[in-house]
């Protein structure tokens, strides 16, 4: 920015102060309108109160265009003399898994909420086919914990621990099918993997039959017997 520029910039600045500090102050009362009154933007109250003429919008107006003419010049000189770019700075690299790392590894990783070296863990461990690190995969997927949250993923990983018969993965499995997360909502495919999940100790699966039992939801008869077992069973270990 000149000189010129500047000394114009300068003097509308020194004059806008004064006009600021020359703007009577009203005295608040009980009468005055609401400080927060939606109907009418904040230049109509003041247009109103008559605290805002012309002249000072003007040189308002006028200081703003200059001083965010002046921000660009500067930003634009300190973009050019910049010694690097974000194109030069060399890529970020993933670091590989702990050596001997397994599934309790990424699990302490996960509670400790270090999702990124939980999926470095879990992911070649899934691959593998390790049933749990598929679980804990599916889990990274459906809430998003380190990697974009995609349901369709989720089920991707939670399908193969399911068939292997690990019970959280089949009732996560129903939940998609339920709801139709990542897969194509089908209610009778729902039911058959809550009932594997409940089958295999899974409790929410369990209580959710008995629900789906005790009050004809689903597609479920209603059958107080088969409810009372559900829900006895989901109260006991197994």
């Amino acid at each position: 920015m000149n000189l010129a520029a500047h000394d114009t910039m300068m003097n509308l600045k020194e004059d806008l102060i004064k006009s600021v500090r020359s703007e009577p102050v009203e005295p608040r009362t009980d009468e005055s309108p609401a400080i927060y009154d939606i109907s009418r933007s904040p230049f109509d109250k003041l247009r109103a109160n008559g605290r805002l003429n012309q002249s000072f919008l003007k040189q308002a107006t006028i200081g703003v265009v200059l001083w965010v003419a002046s921000s660009l010049v500067l930003a634009g000189g300190a973009a050019l003399t910049s010694p690097t770019t974000s194109a030069q700075a060399p890529a970020p690299t993933s670091a590989p898994a702990p050596a001997g790392a397994n599934y309790e590894a990424g699990s302490a990783a996960y509670d400790a909420g270090d999702y990124d070296k939980a999926l470095r863990i879990w992911q070649p461990l899934a691959e593998k086919g390790d049933v749990r690190a598929q679980r804990g995969m599916g889990k990274l997927y459906e809430k998003g914990r380190g990697v974009g949250r995609d349901f369709a993923m989720a089920i991707k990983w939670y399908r193969p621990a399911a068939e292997k018969g690990d019970a959280e993965s089949q009732y996560r499995l129903s939940v998609g099918y339920g709801y139709g997360w990542g897969v194509k909502q089908d209610e009778a495919k729902a039911m058959e993997w809550l009932r594997k999940a409940a089958e295999n100790g899974q409790k929410r699966a369990q209580r959710s039959l008995a629900k789906g039992y005790e009050d004809g939801l689903n597609g479920l008869p209603r059958d107080p017997e088969k409810a009372k077992y559900w829900y006895d069973r989901s109260k006991t270990r197994e």
